[in-house]
């Protein structure tokens, strides 16, 4: 539109030289621009001249193959902003603010550091130190990352130690058909493991 295309030439004006285009905006345009990319050459379309903006070495052709890929401007240089500050904020919050939701064992937790978890019986050592590589999700008081469906591994790590495999308190499962003369009384106790969390760390790596 219109909008983006005043905001193309005005991130073009703020450059003086073809070699400051190359060395501040050159990650920028070959995002802008996917045809640009491993093609150095046609960075050089650029002439900051008063009446001329393209050299020879740009064809008609290209210039608009490139422009029609172009994406709202605006919208990416606010994205990016938004990333340096979030994260600015993962590398200032200290581990122990952190919390997350994990999946582990066919249910889902929310933990934080310190925190005691029963889950379904796992098949590790007492003692055993377990990596949960099935995070949803990961927060603090000024931030909050949501996987899709889960967060990368590069991301984020929770570790848990083993303290107790045990079984819970009995459960009373009653069965009755009336007129029958059929009763059924049995008891259930669940096999559980007892984790602690040792930390949760995220990674100031969001791109």
């Amino acid at each position: 539109g219109g909008s983006s295309k005043m905001a193309f030439f005005r991130l073009l004006k703020s450059c003086s030289t073809v070699n400051i285009l190359r060395n501040r905006y050159q990650s920028e345009f070959s995002y802008l621009f996917p045809c640009l990319r491993g093609n150095s050459y046609l960075i050089n379309f650029v002439l900051f001249r008063k009446h001329s903006f393209f050299n020879n070495s740009l064809h008609l052709g290209q210039f608009r193959s490139a422009y029609a890929t172009l994406a709202d401007t605006n919208s990416y240089f606010k994205r990016k902003h938004v990333i340096e500050t979030l994260n600015s904020d993962i590398e200032m919050q200290p581990e122990n603010k952190l919390f997350a939701v994990v999946h582990l064992a066919g249910r889902q937790h929310k933990i934080t550091v310190n925190d005691l978890v029963v889950v379904n019986s796992l098949q590790a050592d007492l003692g055993s130190q377990i990596y949960i590589n099935k995070v949803l999700l990961v927060g603090s008081e000024n931030f909050t990352l949501i996987g899709r469906p889960i967060l990368s591994e590069k991301t984020v790590s929770v570790m848990a130690t083993v303290v107790e495999h045990t079984r819970l308190k009995k459960v009373i499962v009653f069965k009755k058909k009336r007129r029958k003369n059929y009763k059924r009384t049995k008891g259930h106790r669940q096999d559980v493991t007892v984790l602690r969390i040792n930390h949760v760390t995220v990674t100031p790596n969001v791109s």
